[in-house]
């Protein structure tokens, strides 16, 4: 019977063996390695994104915090504006009321405070012009009204106005202006009824009608322009004509004295100079009476002058002597005789 010894493996194969093991060793470790530096990196990274994305989250933050406070701070101005356009509205109103009252220092005072609230205002640089001309104070006024031409060289408004400061001083001036208002506003019936004033007192009739004309185009139914149609057409010797404007003009008067769109004095004018074209007895007696109300109404020079140059101007259109009118004298002797002097 024959044992056969059992095959030990070569030397050489087991050195193989071994060498095998200890590379795939060295390949686990590399690759382990390798991972675990992935890892790593991106640990590395995770934990830089989470601070980069903390700091915008904290300036994000810091400027939602800058940001509110702005919020708050212009709120807050806007609170303030509104509270000043508020009030400087209620101050501008309170001095038109007293304007329209003919209670031109109360409403200088109402304006002024207005203009503390708003001093860029045009339109309350304006109308303080127009109650100070009233005053007398023209050369306030005209300071005023520079003020509204430097905010704005358009402002027909302020071109009118600063024509009226000229009116008695230097009419050709005066017209010269009032041309400059139409310019920038040539819809406007105010700036063609002011200048047909200008050219009446220039003694430039056919022109001055042509304005009112204007004027009557772009209103059919203003009280104050059929009136003075009628001054000038009463002048050029179109009396027909002249009585025709005359009754429409108390009918449109009246009816804006109804809704407070016409100042008192001027609807008090425009009656009187109907009455006196009806041109009898009974109709002379009630005008007279209406002279005394216009007299005690005209607390201001300025607006004296002006209703007595109306009825001067109507008189002398009729060939009526002033000096025995009982109308005209109702009025201050001085403001009359001011008034003559300048008509």
């Amino acid at each position: 019977m024959f044992f056969h010894a059992t095959e030990q493996p070569e030397p050489a194969g087991i050195e193989d063996v071994a060498n095998l093991a200890l590379q795939m060793s060295l390949g686990i470790v590399a690759v382990v390695t390798l991972l675990i530096g992935v890892v790593a990196a991106f640990g590395i990274r995770e934990v830089k994104d989470v601070r980069r994305l903390t700091a915008q989250v904290r300036q994000e933050l810091e400027q939602s915090e800058s940001t509110r406070a702005a919020l708050e701070r212009r709120l807050s101005d806007f609170e303030a504006d509104f509270e000043s356009i508020v009030l400087a509205a209620h101050l501008f109103h309170e001095g038109e009321n007293a304007y329209r009252a003919a209670d031109y220092d109360r409403s200088i005072s109402y304006y002024e405070q207005a203009l503390t609230l708003q001093p860029e205002n045009s339109k309350i640089h304006i109308r303080l012009a127009r109650a100070l001309i009233n005053k007398g104070l023209n050369s306030r006024a005209e300071r005023s009204l520079r003020a509204a031409l430097r905010k704005n060289e358009e402002n027909s408004d302020a071109w009118r106005a600063l024509s009226t400061v000229k009116r008695y001083v230097d009419i050709d001036e005066a017209i010269r202006l009032m041309e400059k208002a139409l310019e920038f506003d040539g819809t406007s019936i105010d700036n063609w009824n002011y200048l047909g004033l200008l050219l009446r007192d220039a003694e430039r009739f056919e022109e001055s009608l042509n304005a009112h004309e204007q004027a009557s185009r772009l209103s059919p139914t203003d009280g104050i322009t059929c009136f003075y149609k009628a001054l000038i057409m009463l002048r050029i010797g179109q009396v027909d004509s002249a009585n025709h404007e005359f009754y429409q003009a108390q009918l449109h008067a009246e009816a804006a004295r109804r809704v407070n769109r016409i100042k008192p004095i001027w609807a008090h004018v425009i009656r009187w100079s109907y009455l006196h074209s009806l041109d009898d007895r009974a109709h002379e007696e009630e005008a007279v009476r209406l002279a005394g109300t216009l007299a005690d109404l005209c607390h201001e020079r300025r607006n004296s002058l002006a209703v007595i140059g109306h009825m001067l101007f109507h008189l002398r259109s009729r060939s009526v002597d002033h000096r025995t009118d009982a109308s005209i004298q109702q009025f201050p002797p001085e403001h009359v005789a001011e008034a003559v002097g300048t008509g």
